[in-house]
């Protein structure tokens, strides 16, 4: 996964400068924002399980390359929606169309 910002006049880490976030997604990614500087992205690893990374203001979490294990199984890639500050909803359909196991 790579990212680069548009700052409103320049862009972020540089122009034609992606930065690394590390992982390994085999799905598209999913982003959205919570609120003011923040963003959460979602995608599946290869075991279809899925990952999440969030930047706060000022950092990447859990850290600039890695990512947090969410769990579950999916077939599809997440779909994901904040309808308040700090409130996101993650959906994804289960490998044989039901709700994931907890893991």
């Amino acid at each position: 996964m790579f990212h680069i910002a548009w700052t409103g006049d320049a862009w972020s880490p540089g122009s034609m400068s992606w930065q690394a976030l590390g992982g390994e997604l085999t799905s598209p990614p999913a982003v959205v924002s919570s609120g003011p500087d923040t963003l959460d992205i979602f995608g599946l690893g290869p075991g279809h399980e899925m990952f999440h990374k969030a930047w706060n203001g000022s950092e990447w979490q859990p850290s600039p390359t890695t990512w947090d294990a969410l769990g579950g199984e999916f077939s599809s890639g997440p779909a994901v929606a904040s309808w308040g500050t700090g409130r996101l909803d993650i959906f994804g359909i289960g490998m044989d169309g039901q709700p994931p196991e907890s893991t």
